[in-house]
């Protein structure tokens, strides 16, 4: 993420490189082409997949609609940049 060019203030950088997304998601799905892959910590394609640039899929219903999600990383970063915050205030329960 901090190689891809999203995020270009320093102090984003390094909290996006400090903090492990992985800390935050369990078990995911993710849907592509109209398919959908799912995946557990035991699964080798985990970690890459949690990396990825793909909203995280934490919580499906019964019709298959998708009602819980780890955002995709490249716009969380922009929206976050955009706040323009500063200082160390807790602001994740805003957005």
């Amino acid at each position: 993420m901090p190689t891809s060019g999203a995020l270009r203030g320093d102090a984003w950088v390094r909290a996006f490189g400090d903090v492990g997304r992985e800390n935050f998601v369990g078990g995911f799905a993710v849907r592509t082409k109209g398919s959908k892959s799912e995946y557990g910590p035991d699964n080798p394609s985990w970690l890459p997949t949690v990396y990825s640039d793909v909203s995280l899929l934490r919580q499906i219903d019964a019709a298959g609609t998708a009602t819980s999600s780890s955002t995709q990383p490249t716009p969380m970063a922009h929206m976050l940049e955009a706040l323009s915050v500063e200082g160390g205030g807790s602001f994740s329960l805003a957005v």
